[in-house]
C-alpha cells in the first residue's frame, strides 16, 4: 500500500520547536562550495541528506550533530536551525515533526566512510 504524505511547514522558532512533543527526526543540509552532501540509503534505495531519529532526552540539534558523525563521519562545530516540518502519512494517526538544520563545511574531512556511498551534488541556479 502506497502512503500519501501531508507535509506542512511550521515556520516557528527553534525555542518553540523544543516545546513540541511530536519531534521525530533531525536533518542537516551540509554545504561545501555550492555543493550539498548526499548519502545513498541502501535500504530505501535513494539519495538522502544526513538525518536520524531524535532519541529520548536528546535535543534536535544534538541529534543532528550525532547523526552526521555516525552517518558521514563529519564532526560539526556549528549548525543553524532552518525550519521544521510536520509530516503525516495516510497510515498514521498523528503527525511527526522533522527539524531541519544547515551547516557550511569549510574544510573537508579525510575520514573513510564504510557505511554509505557519499556524493557532493553541485547546486545549480
Amino acid at each position: 500500500m502506497k502512503k500519501n504524505l501531508k507535509v506542512s511547514r511550521l515556520n516557528i522558532a527553534y525555542e518553540d520547536v523544543l516545546k513540541r512533543t511530536e519531534l521525530s527526526s533531525s536533518t542537516v543540509i551540509m554545504v561545501h562550495y555550492h555543493s550539498i552532501l548526499l548519502g545513498w540509503n541502501t535500504w530505501r534505495k535513494q539519495w538522502e541528506l544526513p538525518s536520524g531519529h531524535i532519541e529520548d532526552g536528546e535535543l534536535p540539534n544534538q541529534t543532528a550533530i550525532r547523526e552526521v558523525d555516525e552517518e558521514v563521519h563529519y564532526i560539526l562545530e556549528e549548525i543553524k536551525y532552518i525550519d521544521s516540518f510536520s509530516v503525516k502519512s495516510s497510515a498514521e494517526n498523528s503527525a511527526h515533526i522533522r527539524v531541519i538544520f544547515y551547516t557550511n563545511i569549510t574544510r573537508m574531512c579525510n575520514r573513510m566512510n564504510l557505511i554509505m556511498i557519499l556524493i557532493w551534488m553541485k547546486m545549480t541556479n
